[in-house]
């Protein structure tokens, strides 16, 4: 597709994986350019995922003899994905407009399981707690520009507008169960949370003189 030292398509493929016990990683993507002429075009693609477990024991003994037993699980799954796109077209030798996208977006669950078990004198007391936490955040970000040269002493104009979307949507569900306590407990708290933005930058116009 090679028309001149300076045009053509290139493409590069990129790609990780690590396997960590049970747990997987993985990232990969594409980054491409292409040429042709006064029009110029870049991006690039990725993926990631990524789960992770961990686990945490304690074991407390107190002066009086009793004790504090905690077991807790905690899963970690994670998807994301983000893009970029560079465009640039040269209009004549003095002015070109460009224009530039990012977009990223992401999943993200976390798992909580805990047993507490707090040992006292002729009794113990049970406590478990649940939790699971998940977050949606997106973004994209645009930003178009235009310049143009008005003489030989490098005197401009540019024009720059810019774009914002971030949306982030959050839920947590938390739930404590203590069936032997002197007053049952039952608790479950969910808490949803959506914050959704946009954003326009004023239109920015540039006027430089050289010398």
């Amino acid at each position: 597709m090679k028309k001149g030292t300076n045009d053509g398509f290139k493409v590069i493929l990129l790609a990780r994986y690590i396997q960590n016990v049970k747990d997987p990683y993985f990232n990969g993507g594409t980054l491409f350019d292409y040429k042709n002429k006064r029009f110029y075009l870049s991006g690039a693609v990725a993926y990631t995922k990524d789960k992770q477990r961990y686990k945490t024991d304690y074991n407390i003994q107190y002066p009086d003899d009793s004790k504090y037993l905690s077991n807790t699980q905690r899963f970690k799954d994670l998807n994301g994905y983000n893009a970029r796109l560079t465009a640039n077209y040269e209009i004549a030798k003095n002015q070109n407009i460009g224009l530039q996208t990012i977009w990223t977006n992401s999943k993200s669950d976390q798992d909580f399981h805990t047993n507490n078990a707090h040992q006292m004198q002729g009794d113990t007391l049970y406590k478990t707690t649940d939790n699971v936490w998940k977050n949606r955040p997106t973004m994209v970000n645009s930003t178009f520009n235009y310049s143009l040269k008005i003489d030989t002493l490098e005197s401009s104009f540019k024009v720059i507008a810019d774009y914002l979307y971030n949306d982030n949507r959050e839920s947590n569900h938390y739930r404590m169960t203590a069936p032997n306590s002197p007053a049952p407990t039952f608790i479950k708290i969910f808490h949803p949370v959506q914050l959704i933005s946009t954003a326009y930058r004023p239109i920015s116009i540039k006027i430089s003189k050289g010398l």
